[in-house]
């Protein structure tokens, strides 16, 4: 069983929204169909906010089921929709994505990231 879980994203907040700011290539997320700026509204029907999505986020990480859904609002349409996504046990590549996406961050954005993997697990 694996110590942790990684949905593949990287979050942002924008005007009071937790938005998707990054989608890993080929990751759970992208194959599960969310796109860069998509709204994050809740995840297993649980509201997320911009105060509590870095708690939430910590604790999905940990949580042990593999499957986990995601209640979006699309930008482009303004749709609400509910996506499925098969997270995948962290590995090296994961951290790498979320290493680079948030060295990069205080350079385009000043409001803090948010990944659902904040950290390696001892």
């Amino acid at each position: 069983k694996p110590k942790a879980w990684f949905s593949g994203i990287i979050t942002q907040p924008h005007l009071g929204k937790v938005v998707v700011a990054r989608v890993l290539e080929d990751g759970p997320a992208q194959r599960a169909g969310i796109k860069v700026s998509d709204e994050i509204i809740a995840v297993d029907h649980t509201p997320v906010t911009v105060d509590s999505a870095g708690q939430k986020f910590d604790h999905l990480m940990l949580a042990p089921s593999a499957r986990v859904m995601f209640t979006l609002r699309r930008r482009a349409t303004d749709t609400v929709e509910d996506v499925f996504v098969d997270r995948e046990p962290i590995n090296d590549s994961h951290i790498s994505f979320v290493t680079e996406a948030l060295c990069d961050a205080p350079q385009r954005h000043s409001a803090p990231s948010w990944a659902f993997v904040m950290r390696p697990l001892a």
